[in-house]
């Protein structure tokens, strides 16, 4: 038997239905959060709108947090197969690396829900979302460096570059900053636009990557002896 929204309820064995209806609140979590927001999304309207009750709710999440971390993590997860997919197929040298940016973020604004979730309702929503969306960052931050110290994405050498966990988390981070900015102000840029945006924004990283960089200077010693009181007014 059937319900509205095609949902099975008979027929079912138990663990079957309990991750029916997960599933049904991760989507209706989606859509939610992705329309209006983490704060103006309350659990109540999560249930109604997956058509399930608050009880089953619980049964599933304890909060609503432990909800959007779980979301955040399965649409995210949805993206590595086209990361890996285009890792696989490209021809290491120019052009390697930023085909595979351009395969992730068409991959993720593929769906606007998904690149609105993670990119820009994601941030600001609890500190240990944060924390969860710092871990993320860092994991692909860590891919970018790993390609440099390869050698992959450019003839110059980079393999030596002390920088690269710094550099790396500099482009994941510049990255999220363009994709949030055509989030919320696209004005008549399409995904194309962005993509060629982001493209450049990593070739240009990539050229800086093959230019020597001076050492930093030395710090001057610091001061010995006592430091010098004020003087009484």
């Amino acid at each position: 038997m059937a319900t509205s929204k095609g949902r099975t309820i008979r027929g079912l064995a138990p663990e079957d239905r309990r991750r029916q209806r997960r599933q049904e609140l991760l989507d209706s979590a989606l859509e939610l959060f992705a329309a209006n927001g983490y704060a103006a999304t309350s659990i109540e309207q999560i249930c109604q709108h997956a058509m399930v009750g608050n009880k089953a709710f619980y049964e599933e999440f304890a909060t609503k947090e432990q909800l959007f971390i779980e979301l955040y993590d399965t649409i995210g997860g949805r993206l590595l197969p086209v990361v890996f997919e285009a890792f696989n197929a490209a021809e290491p040298g120019d052009g390697w690396l930023t085909t595979i940016v351009a395969a992730y973020i068409r991959a993720a604004m593929a769906d606007p829900r998904v690149a609105r979730v993670l990119f820009l309702t994601s941030a600001g929503v609890s500190e240990a979302v944060d924390l969860h969306r710092r871990t993320a960052h860092r994991l692909f931050a860590a891919f970018f460096a790993d390609v440099y110290r390869a050698g992959l994405v450019s003839d110059g050498n980079v393999k030596g570059n002390p920088h690269g966990n710094a550099i790396a988390l500099g482009v994941t981070g510049g990255m999220g900053e363009v994709v949030v900015d055509f989030l919320i102000d696209p004005g008549e840029r399409d995904v194309d636009d962005l993509v060629a945006d982001l493209v450049a924004f990593v070739n240009t990283v990539v050229v800086g990557l093959t230019t020597p960089v001076a050492p930093a200077p030395d710090r001057p010693p610091p001061a010995k002896g006592p430091r010098p009181r004020k003087p009484k007014a």
